[in-house]
Parts: C-alpha cells; sequence; structure tokens
C-alpha cells in the first residue's frame, strides 16, 4: 500500500506533466502563427526537433507532433498546412519539397479482431523520405514507408509501401506512372 506521501507526489508530478504538455501545444500553436522567414527562423530552432540541417524553409501552419523523433536535412521545403507525426520516427533528406496539405504518419491504431481499436497499442514505424524528393499536395505518406530517392508523389496520392528511385508515383493507393529521366 502506498503511502500518503507518494499519494501526492505522483498527483504533483501528473499536474506538473499536464502543465509541461499544455504549454508545449501552445508553443507549437504560437510558432505556426508567425509568418515569413522569421516564423521559419524560430520553427527550425525552437520546434524541438531531433535533427534540423541548413537553408530549411517551415512555412507557417505547419504542425508536428513529437518533433523530438523528426530529423530534417538540409535544403528543405516544408509547406502550410502539413502535419508530420514522429511518434515512430521520421527521417527527411536533403533537396526536399513537401507541398501544402501532405500529411505523414509514423504510427497507427492497432487492428487485432477482437479488441476494441481505440484500446489497443499503436503500431510505430519510421517514414524515411531520401534526398532529392517532393511530396505533391495533399499527399498522405502511411508509417513504415520509404520514399527512395529522387520520387515524386502526386498530388493527392496515398503512399503505403515504399516507392523505386527516381519513381513517379500517383493515386489511391500510389503505383509507378512514370519515372525521372
Amino acid at each position: 500500500m502506498r503511502s500518503k506521501l507518494e499519494t501526492i507526489t505522483q498527483i504533483r508530478d501528473e499536474i506538473i506533466f499536464k502543465i509541461w504538455l499544455e504549454l508545449n501545444y501552445w508553443k507549437m500553436f504560437i510558432l505556426m502563427q508567425i509568418p515569413g522567414q522569421i516564423g521559419s527562423y524560430f520553427r527550425t530552432k525552437l520546434i524541438g526537433f531531433k535533427k534540423c540541417g541548413d537553408n530549411v524553409m517551415i512555412w507557417h501552419h505547419a504542425w508536428f507532433k513529437m518533433a523530438r523523433n523528426i530529423e530534417i536535412g538540409d535544403d528543405v521545403r516544408i509547406h502550410p498546412m502539413t502535419y508530420l507525426d514522429g511518434s515512430g520516427g521520421i527521417e527527411i533528406g536533403t533537396h526536399i519539397g513537401i507541398s501544402p496539405g501532405v500529411q505523414i504518419y509514423s504510427q497507427n491504431h492497432g487492428i487485432k479482431r477482437n479488441e476494441l481499436y481505440f484500446t489497443q497499442p499503436y503500431q510505430l514505424a519510421k517514414v524515411k523520405i531520401e534526398n532529392d524528393c517532393w511530396i505533391g499536395a495533399a499527399s498522405i505518406i502511411t508509417a513504415g514507408v520509404t520514399i527512395r530517392k529522387g520520387t515524386i508523389v502526386g498530388s493527392g496520392s496515398v503512399v503505403t509501401r515504399d516507392t523505386e528511385p527516381y519513381s513517379i508515383v500517383a493515386g489511391v493507393p500510389a503505383k509507378i506512372i512514370g519515372e525521372r529521366k
């Protein structure tokens, strides 16, 4: 049986954690609103990425979950209205364009048959975007996918499996429709 002091300490720690979490949400919200290059500068320095390279431009209204698990290389552009869920890790190479409205997920719900989906543990799987890629507007990249070097993802695509180097993929689910020459 726990002592009264242990119970009070646990409650205090839970309250401190909730306040810390809430302040981080506010920090992200405020950082999302600052426009232009000044806003981008603050986002690259203050969001708390695992790594953020040189010459990175993160436009306003880009949202990052678990930024501490996101690595960003050099010469990357992340446009407005993007959502990157770094729960399982995201690695973004160099010379990357992530267009407006892109969503990248590195986690998913469990899907066992005889359990409620929201009681199942998350399945984490790293997303990797290799160098020289362009992710078209409103595309979705699902957990565990590797976007290979030189790939172009067509707008509105849902990428559910790894791509081939220098391929052009599009559709739901995304399939190869061409290759870069």
